[in-house]
């Protein structure tokens, strides 16, 4: 096996139901052995879960035709995560943060996917070319 093989892993998600749980564990497995802290753990497992939920709940019409590529690299101080689907364009670098509630009264659930992504990254790029929305997330590995 190459150190390619060790420090990187592919996926592909293709909307059904079982696929996010999957996705989550296929890269808790890769991750395992490198050491990461606890946080950085976390914070992967969360960009994963909030932006695929996020991509099948509102980039297609129909999520079963889905097509999400995600890839996974290991640096020496991050960890990177590139997210490549087929549905609707949508560049999060421009959207607004939402406007967080005064009170626990005026909080509703939901909303809050992207801005905690951009809490626990180092690192966030977005292009579309090709018909494809590919996003970036980098995650420090401490």
């Amino acid at each position: 096996m190459n150190d390619a093989a060790l420090t990187h892993l592919d996926l592909e998600l293709d909307g059904q139901p079982s696929g996010p749980e999957r996705v989550r564990v296929e890269v808790q497995q890769f991750l395992g052995p490198h050491g990461l802290s606890e946080r950085a753990l976390y914070a992967v497992e969360l960009a994963l879960e909030e932006w695929l939920t996020n991509t099948l709940r509102h980039g297609y019409d129909d999520p079963t035709g889905a097509h999400i590529g995600i890839h996974l690299w290991l640096e020496p101080d991050e960890v990177l995560i590139r997210f490549e689907d087929d549905g609707r364009a949508f560049d999060p670098l421009v959207e607004a943060s939402p406007q967080l509630p005064n009170s626990l009264a005026d909080a509703r659930p939901g909303g809050l996917g992207l801005l905690m992504i951009r809490k626990v990254a180092t690192r966030i790029s977005h292009e579309r070319h090709s018909g494809r929305n590919h996003l970036t997330v980098g995650i420090g590995r401490g």
